[in-house]
């Protein structure tokens, strides 16, 4: 009895001591758990503050960035008109300074400026409200006449006292500087452009210099009133700012974009980054409370979410762990598959290459294609359409490409792959049925549009290379096809590599050499086949670097209408051949319609038409003396579009002469649907005058538009036997050596 109750009486000390170390246990590994849980949420809640934090600086930085880009254009604008209008009173006469200045009453009115005026020399001022000054003492006089173009910091206006800011530019006559046109801004126009709402209305703006000093204000009721100097204001409220305002100071003496959190009854968020006008700054603040709003929100509920997984956090555990694989999951979905298309995005791609590269025993190649003037595309047609033509792409690709092959959409409407073949052969009868499928594509089902696809391709030879030194040779070598218009693809080599330089070389003083008039303008006259005698020209653009050496037109025009510089220098050309006729008329010799050319950029952008007309109105250009032409690869594009904007022309009274007829991929159908004046035989034609099959050609092209009624002008005509022959066929003028070769201004003027 007694035994038995010994042994029961430690069986049950033996069961105890188990529960009780099992107890300590759980109650070590509940408050270990514990303690790894509140680290994890302390370390969860850092990475989540960041991360907002990152958020409420991008959201800032944003805002700022639109502001910046709106003031930019608003204020470059000015300046542009500023600088044209002075381009044209240096072409006038303007000793009766006071009539010249009364003819801007409406430009001032048109473009909400509060006065404009000349300023001479020494400083006396004429002004569209017949005020005289005397403005020797202003910086923007000064900077004009050292020939810089500006806007003014805030100033008082000496008539009124209201706050204006002065947009101002020299006057050159024969590149002297001979004056400074100006155009006073009220200030209170500029702070409308600041006072855009940001942030639900809780955000606003401000504009100073280096120095802190106020540009612009707000008008926002949490803005610093009557500020003066914005380092002085943040000091003046709170002294606790001291070493926000230094970095803030530092940062804007150095050009530098940032932000600060600083107090102002309350902490506030500012971010700041230059204009690239002046030294001026564009200065944006929101409450602290506004952006961390959101933050706070989803910090108490994790906080509050945190405190209940306390209680079971075995089960809490567990959920986030399944959370997280799922999250992981969801996130490597959106990683790997391109929004757009639904198939490979360029990260799935790029992580699939090597694997797929070495699994495969034949030769390798990558592509990289896109389309040409896919960006114009977006603009005519809206970027919905822009998004089917990607995905049309994307199809087309995906009955294309082979078994194990990669490819994928990498950004706007540029795609990669990852191709195999045994035979170079091969691959190029693949690309030529690649390319011949994409060309066909139509919007709204109903209006085809010509797409120009172009693909580089990179060989691949040594697989231990990195696949972005291969992404990137195969980009290089579609460049070298980009605007060809008849060449879609194009194998890299040493060559493509060295053009590519070639073509960066140039286009890094494209820019420049249009700002220091380093293109000029010649002049190839054009002859009544009949009579002999001259009856218009055509101007030609020349490159004249500043050291005297010739850049060949065939070096920079393909690539100037590949990257869209050629807009800008078709207008510069435009410009000059005005300003040209305009001197002949005001020397009392009558001019002769000179024909400049438009690109097919110009299709995309119908607003070149107004600028057209508008200048030629404020020189008093008739129209008759410009004719406009076009080239036949600008009709192959589209021609719905070509068609309106001729039309347009058209009914403004302009000439449209149709270049290089016949070099191009359309039909002669085409001259019946298209209104064109004049057409101009190649001189690939020309030269051919004598063959038999060469002269049932031409024959053929002027008996055809002399049924249209459209004149004939020959190019290229250097041999009297081929005048003698165009002559006798009926063509209306000759353009060639035969005549005359294309000359400079002076000589061309020394000819009429």
């Amino acid at each position: 009895m007694t035994n038995e109750k010994i042994q029961y009486n430690n069986g049950h000390r033996h069961k105890s001591k188990n529960n009780n170390h099992k107890i300590y246990i759980g109650i070590i590994t509940t408050l270990l758990l514990a303690v790894g849980m509140f680290i994890a949420l302390v370390i969860y809640s850092n990475t989540l503050q960041r991360s907002f934090q990152s958020e409420i600086i991008s959201s800032l930085k944003e805002s700022a960035n639109q502001s910046v880009a709106i003031l930019q254009n608003k204020i470059a604008g000015k300046i542009d008109l500023l600088m044209e209008i002075s381009d044209r009173i240096s072409t006038l006469p303007i000793k009766d300074y006071q009539k010249t200045v009364d003819g801007l009453d409406d430009t001032c009115a048109r473009y909400h400026f509060k006065r404009m005026g000349i300023i001479l020399p020494n400083g006396d001022a004429y002004s569209t409200d017949q005020q005289f000054m005397n403005l020797s003492d202003r910086s923007y006089f000064k900077n004009a006449m050292q020939g810089i173009s500006t806007i003014s910091d805030t100033l008082i206006d000496r008539i009124g006292g209201e706050s204006i800011n002065v947009y101002s530019t020299p006057i050159y006559e024969d590149n002297h500087i001979v004056g400074v046109l100006f155009a006073t801004y009220a200030s209170n126009d500029l702070r409308n452009l600041l006072a855009v709402p940001t942030f639900e209305g809780e955000g606003y703006l401000y504009l100073v210099n280096r120095e802190g000093t106020c540009i612009i204000d707000s008008s926002h009721p949490k803005s610093y009133k009557n500020m003066k100097n914005l380092f002085d204001s943040m000091l003046t409220l709170d002294s606790n700012n001291k070493d926000e305002v230094a970095t803030l100071r530092e940062h804007l003496q150095k050009g530098q974009e940032g932000y600060i959190k600083f107090n102002n009854h309350g902490y506030r968020y500012m971010y700041y980054a230059p204009l690239g006008v002046n030294d001026w700054n564009v200065i944006t603040v929101i409450s602290a409370d506004v952006l961390e709003k959101k933050m706070n929100q989803v910090m108490y509920k994790t906080y509050s979410l945190s405190a209940s997984l306390l209680a079971i956090f075995i089960m809490t555990l567990g959920y986030i762990l399944i959370t997280q694989r799922k999250n992981r999951q969801i996130i490597m979905d959106i990683a790997y598959v391109d929004p757009l298309t639904g198939g490979y995005s360029y990260a799935k791609f790029q992580k699939e290459f090597p694997a797929v590269l070495a699994d495969v025993t034949r030769k390798a190649a990558i592509l990289n294609l896109d389309i040409d003037d896919f960006k114009f595309i977006n603009d005519a047609f809206g970027y919905r359409e822009g998004d089917n033509l990607i995905r049309y792409i994307w199809n087309i690709l995906s009955t294309w490409v082979e078994k194990d092959e990669l490819y994928a959409h990498q950004s706007a409407d540029v795609f990669v792959a990852l191709v195999f073949y045994d035979e170079e052969e091969k691959l190029r009868e693949r690309l030529d049925d690649l390319c011949e499928q994409l060309q066909h594509y139509y919007i709204r089902h109903n209006n085809k549009v010509r797409i120009v696809p172009a693909i580089g391709i990179h060989e691949i030879m040594n697989k231990t290379q990195s696949q972005d030194s291969f992404i990137d040779a195969a980009r290089l070598a579609r460049k070298t096809v980009k605007g060809k218009m008849d060449i879609f693809y194009a194998f890299y080599d040493e060559a493509i590599k060295e053009s590519i330089y070639h073509d960066k070389e140039i286009e890094a003083t494209m820019q420049d050499a249009l700002n220091n008039h380093e293109f000029i303008v010649y002049y190839q006259p054009k002859y009544n086949a009949d009579t002999q005698q001259i009856e218009g020209a055509e101007a030609l653009v020349r490159w004249q670097k500043k050291d005297g050496t010739l850049v060949p037109p065939n070096d920079f025009i393909p690539l100037f209408e590949r990257n869209g510089f050629i807009t800008a220098v078709d207008s510069y050309v435009f410009k000059s051949v005005c300003r040209f006729q305009r001197s002949l008329m005001d020397q009392g010799i009558t001019p002769v319609p000179i024909s400049v050319n438009l690109s097919r950029m110009h299709i995309y952008d119908l607003d070149f038409i107004e600028k057209y007309t508008t200048y030629m109105e404020q020189l008093q250009i008739p129209i008759s003396y410009i004719q406009l032409e076009i080239t036949e690869s600008a009709i192959s594009d589209n021609q719905a579009l070509l068609l309106d904007v001729l039309n347009r022309l058209h009914q403004l009274g302009f000439l449209i002469l149709l270049d290089d007829f016949g070099t191009g991929y359309s039909s002669m159908l085409m001259l019946k649907n298209l209104s064109i004046d004049v057409l101009k035989i190649d001189k690939s034609f020309v030269d051919n005058i004598g063959d038999h099959r060469g002269n049932k050609i031409i024959d053929g092209i002027i008996s055809l538009s002399q049924s249209l009624d459209i004149s004939i002008t020959a190019e290229g005509v250097e041999q009297q036997s081929q005048y003698e022959y165009l002559k006798m066929r009926g063509c209306n003028h000759i353009q060639g050596y035969y005549f005359a070769k294309p000359m400079a201004e002076a000589a061309f003027k020394k000819l009429l």
